[in-house]
């Protein structure tokens, strides 16, 4: 699977107008209608783990099904607006943020445990047309990671992740973020 860049352009004629929400806020029907006013056609929903303990890849495992969870909930409110769903993976496991508030992985288990999370929630997911796509790591910091001695380039890493996810679903679109 090849990634390509979305060119960018000058906005006229935008096609979606959106937000962010964050997966610690439930959607109620005030917000939703306070969208439709916005004419938001898109969310960027994001998983932070707020105040969960995801110390561990078991932990870090077990909020994701349980935020994940929360989505598909979340999705009900949202399922006749018309309104798609980026899914914003906000903090990866085991992550630090650098100066720069960018999500830095370290090690070859918190990578393994970063492809089981996606793979979980591709299965979730999957075909739900409320979906608009999968944005592996926000602000990813792009140097190189080192894996059990080896360097691997932030997109090495995203290739990894975007095959992981097509293991389960062929055709949610991946974004990946470069900075």
């Amino acid at each position: 699977y090849s990634m390509v860049k979305v060119p960018s352009g000058d906005n006229r004629g935008a096609k979606y107008r959106g937000v962010q929400v964050s997966c610690s806020r439930s959607f109620d029907f005030r917000l939703v209608d306070e969208m439709r006013k916005w004419n938001v056609n898109i969310i960027r929903y994001e998983l932070g783990p707020g105040k969960a303990d995801i110390s561990s890849s078991e932990k870090y495992l077990a909020w994701i099904d349980s935020v994940s969870d929360k989505l598909l909930n979340d999705l009900e409110a949202l399922k006749d607006t018309g309104i798609k769903v980026a899914i914003d993976l906000h903090t990866g496991p085991g992550t630090a943020v650098t100066e720069e508030m960018s999500n830095v992985l370290a090690g070859t288990t918190n990578i393994d445990t970063l492809c089981k999370a996606w793979i979980l929630m591709a299965k979730k997911f999957k075909d739900n047309p409320q979906i608009y796509g999968y944005d592996l790591l926000n602000e990813p910091r792009t140097s190189d990671y080192k894996v059990d001695g080896k360097e691997l380039s932030w997109i090495a890493l995203a290739q990894k992740m975007t095959d992981a996810i097509r293991s389960v679903d062929e055709k949610t679109p991946v974004i990946v973020e470069i900075s």
